[in-house]
């Protein structure tokens, strides 16, 4: 159920053009100055502007090569990270199965964290369309 509505808002947000996270413009204007430039040198650049990076590496690739494949289309990114929820909540309830906690436990533990609004833009539209 997540995966549909996810996927729904993940459809409305490309056609309505809605766009990324506010916080992610700024990432995406060094991207855009540096655009010509090789990967290097735009990983020195996210370094340069925010060195909290360092600390967050597989963020700093995310960005780095979502940008170099997809540009400012926000649609692919909304659909990456909906799917990689989709992944972590699957893998969620397949852990905590195997731990034996309960299906029904790992059920609603899983259907939970899958629809916490805060992952995504696309999670938060799904989301608000349940409320």
């Amino acid at each position: 159920m997540p995966s549909s509505l996810r996927s729904g808002s993940c459809f409305c947000a490309a056609l309505f053009r809605l766009g990324l996270n506010a916080d992610d413009w700024a990432y995406y204007g060094i991207f855009t100055w540096r655009s010509g430039d090789g990967l290097g040198a735009v990983v020195r650049g996210m370094i340069g502007a925010d060195d909290k990076l360092l600390l967050r590496p597989v963020q700093l690739a995310f960005l780095v090569l979502g940008f170099k494949a997809f540009g400012l289309h926000t649609a692919p990114y909304i659909l990456i990270i909906s799917s990689l929820i989709d992944v972590a909540t699957v893998l969620l309830y397949l852990t905590l199965c195997e731990i034996q906690s309960g299906r029904g436990l790992a059920f609603a533990m899983a259907a939970v964290y899958g629809m916490l609004p805060h992952y995504s833009t696309a999670t938060g539209e799904a989301g608000s369309l349940l409320f």
